[in-house]
């Protein structure tokens, strides 16, 4: 089904008419597998089967794969070091998604706002997640770079972020500026550039309100609608 605005298509095998009442093509484009990362150990889930149809993952829907970018924004890492873009995109193709695009980039304003430009300019994207430049300091500048693009912000996404945080790092939890909100029919999660904070972030947020499957609501079900007039 063509989306709206951007032409972009879902990438699926087969979903739950429930939320789309139609059937997508798949993209049979490689997939971009990074290397292990010993630094991230699979996400351990639960569920109550007693309470699943109201809250958490119903197994009965199928699983829609998005296409999502991640992006690297540090002036020191590189493909061999970068431990948080790797623990990203490795989460990501676990859960089932395709990493369409990874990169790295300095703690740049104009250079991270090119890459997120050109990505949600692009229909095939569904979803970019970056990492670094969250913090306080004078080079970290991703909130203010993305800022100016979205057209909606998702401020619960930082709310409950620094909530869960909190239980993590205490008082520290407050130098993270961590944002999320929707650009041109893309959405956009800007992380701490630390390890441990994307795999919060991933892990307990972004992970389930990216699958289909969660119950009651998750943010795939609206793709077809974040471009409406």
């Amino acid at each position: 089904m063509t989306l709206r605005g951007k032409g972009r298509r879902l990438v699926s095998n087969s979903f739950d008419e429930r939320f789309f009442m139609a059937t997508v093509e798949r993209k049979k484009e490689p997939m971009n597998t990074p290397t292990s990362d010993n630094d991230s150990k699979d996400s351990k889930t639960t569920s109550d089967p007693a309470s699943s149809a109201a809250v958490g993952q119903s197994d009965e829907a199928s699983m829609i794969p998005l296409s999502i970018c991640v992006l690297t924004v540090s002036d020191t890492r590189n493909e061999e070091n970068d431990r948080s873009g790797r623990l990203l995109a490795k989460r990501l193709i676990e859960a089932g998604h395709r990493l369409f695009r990874k990169t790295i980039v300095p703690d740049d304003i104009y250079r991270i706002r090119a890459v997120v430009s050109e990505w949600i300019a692009d229909p095939q994207i569904h979803v970019i997640i970056t990492t670094g430049g969250t913090g306080v300091t004078g080079r970290d500048g991703t909130p203010e770079a993305v800022g100016v693009l979205l057209d909606k912000t998702i401020d619960g996404f930082g709310e409950v972020f620094r909530s869960i945080s909190y239980q993590e790092i205490e008082t520290s939890t407050i130098q993270s500026r961590a944002v999320a909100g929707v650009a041109n029919g893309t959405y956009l999660f800007c992380l701490p550039g630390s390890s441990g904070a994307c795999r919060t972030a991933w892990d307990r947020l972004i992970r389930k309100q990216l699958d289909s499957r969660t119950k009651p609501c998750n943010l795939v079900e609206l793709i077809p609608r974040l471009l409406e007039k």
